[in-house]
């Protein structure tokens, strides 16, 4: 219904008039005003056909609104003004009420309050939904507190650090240890890093053992951080240590299909990833634009680093070249990803010439790892522009 039609409702069926006017009745209802269908037009707009959610909408309209008065009369004057005769009718809207019970059709008070009674409990329900909410939380955990994570509890648990951030358990903040009972075993986790392995990465399972947490384990973790004011992630690039930056940093090579584990880029050193960076841009002849060095400060290299290597793998179907290339300078500071090559990358070449790679900068960047270009060393060279066999250089490179 449109808002121009006459807001007279008929009685018994408690539909709306459809005619259209400019004002609120139409030419043949214009004597039939009432102050009850202007409260349900406001209420519910000119919806045609009445249901019972709509008149708990109207009970709630007519609660809500200071400026109408004896409220319980006025309600009980809506049903009866629209439900009059055929009391039937509003005996069907709430068959479930009336399902176990005799009803005496001629007892319409009876009835009229009963759907009051009903319509009242449900707003009072309601208007205090968020106080039960707060006391069945409140309930909730103070049973999970006492019964599994209370941190002060004399328990043993099966893991001595938290494999997300590798701090000794008794090294974290009591209020951060969220404990995890398993049926066999405890464990201990941080508990902000829990929940970001959990919800972020999607990978509902315990870490130590694989197997899979419980279906309310998420749900009590979160009432763990809420209960214990603890700051929660959110940003996919607002990461608090350098495993959070290396988790989404796996996921996104993982989407190209490159086989990795977090821990094997744990391993680097600030170091590695300055060599890294310079191998990736000679093998990428110095055209790429990620990995620049303006974007990289000393003191957040990690996730400086963490941060392109997304940028360069979440657009990688348009440049996968370039990702390869980032595989295989990465492959020279690190024997995990080296042993872990996939085959085809061999195949992929290289579009740059050995003679611009031994450049006079290229030269001074190996300088001190005993170059000799009359060794043999220069054809391990040419294998790596030919992407034949990479981890040779590594001999001559500064480790």
């Amino acid at each position: 219904m449109t808002s121009n039609t006459c807001i007279y409702r008929y009685i018994n069926t408690g539909r709306c008039c459809c005619f259209k006017t400019k004002n609120k009745y139409c030419n043949i209802h214009i004597n039939n005003k009432n102050s009850i269908y202007e409260i349900i037009n406001e209420a519910i707009n000119n919806k045609n056909k009445l249901k019972n959610e709509d008149i708990y909408k109207i009970y709630e309209y007519i609660y809500n609104n200071d400026k109408i008065y004896v409220k319980d009369l006025i309600f009980k004057t809506f049903l009866k003004t629209i439900y009059n005769t055929k009391i039937n009718n509003l005996i069907k809207l709430y068959l479930y009420l009336f399902r176990n019970n005799i009803i005496n059709i001629n007892d319409k008070d009876y009835i009229y309050n009963k759907i009051f009674q009903l319509n009242k409990n449900t707003y009072n329900i309601s208007s205090n939904l968020n106080k039960i909410i707060k006391i069945q939380n409140k309930i909730k955990f103070n049973f999970i507190y006492k019964h599994l994570y209370n941190p002060t509890l004399n328990i043993s648990f099966n893991n001595e650090v938290d494999p997300f951030t590798f701090d000794n358990i008794n090294d974290i903040n009591i209020k951060e240890r969220f404990i995890y009972f398993d049926g066999n075993n405890y464990y201990c986790f941080k508990a902000l890093e829990l929940l970001y392995f959990i919800e972020n990465k999607g990978n509902n399972w315990n870490p130590y053992t694989k197997k899979e947490f419980e279906k309310n384990i998420l749900k009590n973790l979160k009432l763990f951080i809420k209960f214990n004011n603890l700051s929660n992630i959110n940003n996919y690039h607002q990461w608090n240590t350098v495993l959070q930056a290396y988790i989404d940093v796996s996921q996104s090579l993982e989407k190209m299909g490159f086989y990795n584990n977090t821990d094997w880029f744990l391993k680097l050193t600030s170091r590695h990833i300055k060599n890294i960076i310079r191998l990736f841009k000679i093998l990428s002849n110095n055209n790429s634009d990620y990995f620049n060095y303006s974007n990289f400060n000393d003191d957040t290299i990690f996730f400086d680093f963490a941060r392109e290597i997304i940028n360069l793998f979440n657009d990688g179907n348009s440049h996968f070249l370039l990702c390869c290339n980032f595989i295989k300078a990465l492959s020279m500071y690190s024997n995990d990803f080296y042993n872990n090559l996939p085959d085809w990358m061999s195949d992929i070449e290289n579009p740059i010439q050995i003679n611009n790679f031994i450049s006079t900068s290229n030269i001074n960047f190996i300088s001190n790892n005993n170059y000799d270009s009359n060794s043999s060393s220069n054809n391990i060279l040419y294998r790596l522009i030919n992407n034949i066999d990479i981890i040779y250089l590594i001999n001559i490179m500064e480790n």
